[in-house]
């Protein structure tokens, strides 16, 4: 049964996701901040609803932080027995750990570019790509060159640096959000 009272990006309601009305497809803070904006609340509610989001992303980044170390530790732990299970050598244990690691951290980044969608910063999440894209190609063209040793952390690498400027990139455009919203528009 399709769902036909979502809004959409392209609705004139200003709602970067696909949402329902009731906000329960993943909005942040139910969109208090742009409400307030755009019905003309105080500065200083405008302001408290954009401490508010900010702190709605840390918790649900710190949230994603907490499981995916919780899968990494167990991946850590249970990872033997399971190679052993699936009758795959233990040599596999290292690249194992790498590419678990590796795959918690694009979870992690995945959840920003989601925060950059929302905020409609198309342009940011384009860049940080391309940025993950060109790392991901030229270590992972290093790590086979140095060999066996070195599989999976081409990736893992071009991850973690693609999620530290994500993170950088979220700070300034969440410090900067009142100014984008007011004066660029």
């Amino acid at each position: 049964m399709p769902i036909t009272d979502w809004l959409h990006y392209a609705d004139h309601d200003l709602d970067p996701i696909c949402r329902s009305p009731s906000g329960s497809f993943g909005p942040i803070t139910d969109n208090k901040f742009y409400n307030a904006v755009r019905d003309g609340g105080s500065l200083e509610y405008i302001e408290s609803m954009r401490d508010e989001m900010v702190y709605s992303i840390q918790q649900g980044l710190s949230e994603i932080g907490k499981i995916q170390t919780l899968a990494v530790l167990v991946t850590f732990v249970a990872g033997p027995s399971l190679l052993q299970w699936l009758g795959i050598s233990q040599l596999y244990l290292p690249l194992l750990y790498v590419q678990v690691i590796g795959a918690g951290l694009q979870v992690g980044l995945m959840a920003i570019l989601n925060v950059f969608f929302y905020l409609d910063e198309r342009r940011i999440v384009l860049l940080l790509c391309f940025e993950f894209v060109a790392l991901n190609v030229i270590l992972t063209a290093l790590t086979l060159w140095f060999g066996a040793a070195l599989y999976g952390y081409g990736f893992a690498v071009s991850v973690l640096i693609t999620l530290a400027t994500a993170l950088v990139l979220l700070s300034r455009q969440l410090n900067r959000l009142e100014y984008e919203t007011f004066m660029l528009q």
